[in-house]
């Protein structure tokens, strides 16, 4: 649909100056379409991941086990996922759909994997990281996380000590990805209102949408 906005004349009672420019006194935006994006949680599951994610605007939550995972997960209706999350686990083939990886327990394409973090604290944060809008990580302890060593393609979000990033993003050979090095579960991250925000301001990123904003209000 099109919305069209037109500036009209005062009233003709009300002496006003003329207008020196009405080339700008109508305008026009594009409404596109709902659309709904389809998002598949590969893992054993997390109460608090798939409650975080069930609020996200016109999305259509899915869940499958890792041994349930493979050809028989595609959907029937040819219709891609639009993102997959995997939680503590990876498929010796990566989908072509953007992919977010939860404490990933082997290498891949998404990083590689050289041990562990206990009790890892959060370094400096970017406060221009759109990932990071609205997010309030100062509060926020995690009991473990992966240590990785990130790819060249990928930027860090949330840094982590001695250089190993606990959240970063980017754009794996065409597709969006990132990878975050923790399970929530692992942490009091899903305890705040920063976690609601930050799944919505990834997953955005993923979907290549921005997906906070008038929704921020739903999502608290």
């Amino acid at each position: 649909g099109m919305i069209e906005v037109r500036l009209v004349g005062a009233d003709p009672s009300v002496t006003v100056a003329a207008d020196q420019l009405a080339v700008d006194d109508r305008a026009w935006a594009v409404i596109p379409p709902d659309q709904r994006r389809l998002i598949l949680v590969v893992g054993e599951g997390d109460p608090y991941l798939e409650t975080a994610l069930s609020f996200l605007p016109d999305v259509e939550l899915y869940g499958v086990t890792p041994a349930e995972y493979g050809p028989a997960t595609d959907r029937t209706d040819g219709r891609p996922w639009d993102l997959v999350i995997f939680e503590d686990y990876l498929p010796a083939t990566l989908p072509k759909s953007p992919v977010l990886a939860i404490a990933p327990p082997r290498d891949s394409s998404l990083g590689d994997v050289v041990g562990t973090l206990r009790n890892p604290g959060i370094g400096t944060l970017d406060p221009d990281e759109p990932v990071l809008r609205y997010v309030d990580l100062s509060t926020t302890h995690i009991a473990e996380a992966v240590k990785l060593t990130p790819p060249t393609w990928a930027r860090t979000i949330v840094p982590g000590p001695r250089g190993a990033p606990l959240l970063y993003s980017g754009v794996r050979d065409g597709i969006n990805s990132a990878v975050l090095a923790f399970e929530p579960r692992r942490s009091d991250l899903p305890l705040q209102v920063a976690f609601p925000i930050l799944l919505a301001n990834l997953t955005g990123e993923l979907l290549g949408a921005h997906m906070i904003g008038a929704e921020v209000t739903e999502l608290i």
